[in-house]
């Protein structure tokens, strides 16, 4: 507010010691410009100078520190899974052939039907003048069902012909053939899961009994057996077909996230935080790519806390702030 202004004016005449700085003030008004502005830089420019916030120089604020994210270096467990073509087959199965010639007269066990060892399946009526033309009866050799029937009533069979085949549908066994670059890593007693579909969450537990030693030339597969854990309801049906997953440890190796890995003129690194809490780049050397990770053969201990994410680029020495995964 002006000295001058009507309000200036009311306060002048409210009081004669206001009045009396009025007047002084007009009068410094007067002759400031001319006479006193030298006096005034000299007298009034060091106390700005030396109070003034804006004549300090300013503070350098120290750079902020890159924030990352950790994880230590693991030995993990090494793993290969893979998959192999199974079909479900009779662990018991018996076929027989004709020993005579001749016709077949009776079919008393038509197909499917249940019979116990010994029991008479059919009858062959033989030429032969010798057996006067009796009817021979075939039986089955061992107990189950009669899975496969040759010939028809009245058909004529001879010498080696096959008639009939009879299984045990409650004795169940698998058949595979193993790539041979797997051979080495399954064995009798190795263990798996069968799966009618790869889609199934879960598996029916099954192992290895025996494995051939030959690789067939043409298919580069040996052949392999294979039985169920459990018994009972269930289990898939003879002639269904599905597979066999087997998951076979390989040792102990380094794994290592990719996105841990960063390329310095085309060599893989890896930057470790060392124990004052600085960044070093470590080259490494990679192996094979297991999912989401890399197999570490050289480079990196045991202990070892390496950069998983950063919020900038990283160099060496560089201070930073370790920030949980989780976030």
């Amino acid at each position: 507010m002006k000295i001058g202004s009507k309000a200036a004016l009311n306060l002048e005449r409210s009081s004669p010691i206001l009045r009396g700085i009025s007047h002084r003030i007009n009068a410094w008004r007067f002759w400031r410009p001319r006479a006193m502005r030298p006096y005034l830089k000299l007298i009034f420019l060091p106390f700005v100078a030396a109070f003034s916030p804006l004549s300090a120089p300013a503070a350098v604020a120290p750079p902020e520190k890159a924030k990352v994210i950790v994880e230590e270096v693991k030995r993990s467990e090494d793993t290969k899974r893979f998959v192999v073509p199974v079909r479900v087959e009779a662990r018991m199965r018996s076929a027989s052939v004709a020993e005579v010639e001749g016709w077949v007269t009776k079919i008393l066990k038509p197909l499917g039907s249940s019979v116990r060892a010994g029991d008479v399946v059919l009858y062959i009526e033989n030429k032969d003048p010798t057996f006067t033309y009796a009817a021979v009866p075939i039986r089955a050799p061992v107990t189950g069902v009669i899975s496969q029937l040759d010939p028809s009533l009245m058909s004529r069979v001879t010498k080696g012909d096959p008639l009939f085949s009879v299984m045990d549908p409650k004795s169940l066994k698998l058949t595979a053939d193993i790539a041979g670059s797997d051979l080495p890593m399954v064995k009798p007693g190795s263990k798996g899961v069968f799966k009618a579909d790869l889609g199934d969450e879960n598996g029916i537990g099954i192992k290895v009994t025996g494995i051939s030693p030959l690789v067939d030339p043409r298919t580069g597969t040996a052949p392999a057996e294979l039985t169920f854990d459990t018994k009972g309801k269930g289990l898939p049906s003879i002639g269904s077909v599905g597979h066999a997953l087997f998951e076979v440890s390989l040792g102990k190796v380094t794994l290592v996230p990719e996105s841990a890995i960063t390329y310095n003129e085309g060599k893989p690194v890896v930057r470790v935080i060392s124990e004052k809490g600085l960044v070093i780049r470590k080259p490494v050397q990679l192996g094979e790519q297991k999912e989401a990770f890399m197999v570490i053969k050289g480079g990196l201990k045991v202990g070892e806390r390496i950069v998983l994410r950063a919020n900038r680029s990283l160099k060496d020495g560089d201070a930073v702030d370790i920030e949980s995964a989780s976030k």
